[in-house]
């Protein structure tokens, strides 16, 4: 017995450092990414799928009125001038913060729950978090984001939302208009307000 709790714990200890190892290397990656990547795409007003893709900022955060950032923040993700990537505290569109949320558009090609999800929260953390200001992770944001499709083209981004629903750009919605579009971003499907 007290051969096989030497063993059991050798092998716990070996699968510790394993997974230790793996989430500090991507860590390590995903620093060097932002730096070399993110950052520098942001200064040129663009965002880079990671699949290569590059599309161009349409609207920035400050384009956003201050009510219209409150409701954001309010649906989306509450503690987000708060937190430091991640927050399982304050009720919002889930679990994801808007950082988390980031994450997964920028640094995941196929993202699945369980480990990525581990991985995507400590590259929220100390990644994105660390490197990248919350103004401009609310502008990678608003601009990512999907708000499903009409006419079987998908719509990505808030302004692209707006023009493609309401036919007129985000800084003439009423807010009803407004409310409507940052509610599709919980279940773009289910609250489309096209189909439903």
């Amino acid at each position: 017995m007290k051969k096989f709790l030497k063993y059991f714990g050798l092998a716990l200890t070996i699968a510790v450092l394993t997974v230790s190892a793996y989430y500090i290397y991507s860590l390590y990656e995903a620093r060097i990414y932002t730096k070399e990547t993110i950052l520098l795409d942001i200064e040129a007003s663009q965002w880079r799928s990671p699949n290569g893709e590059v599309k161009k900022f349409e609207i920035y955060s400050d384009d956003l009125t201050e009510r219209q950032k409150e409701i954001l923040i309010k649906v989306q993700d509450p503690g987000f001038y708060k937190h430091e990537g991640i927050d399982l505290s304050t009720p919002g569109a889930g679990l994801t913060t808007i950082t988390q949320a980031i994450v997964k558009k920028l640094y995941f090609e196929k993202f699945k729950s369980g480990i990525a999800k581990i991985k995507q929260s400590l590259i929220a953390r100390f990644v994105v978090n660390d490197l990248i200001p919350k103004n401009d992770q609310l502008t990678l944001f608003i601009n990512m984001m999907y708000f499903g499709k009409v006419d079987g083209n998908p719509v990505v981004g808030l302004e692209s939302a707006a023009n493609a629903y309401y036919s007129q750009p985000i800084k003439d919605l009423t807010e009803e208009q407004y409310i409507s579009l940052i509610a599709m971003l919980v279940m773009p499907g289910t609250f489309h307000i096209i189909d439903h």
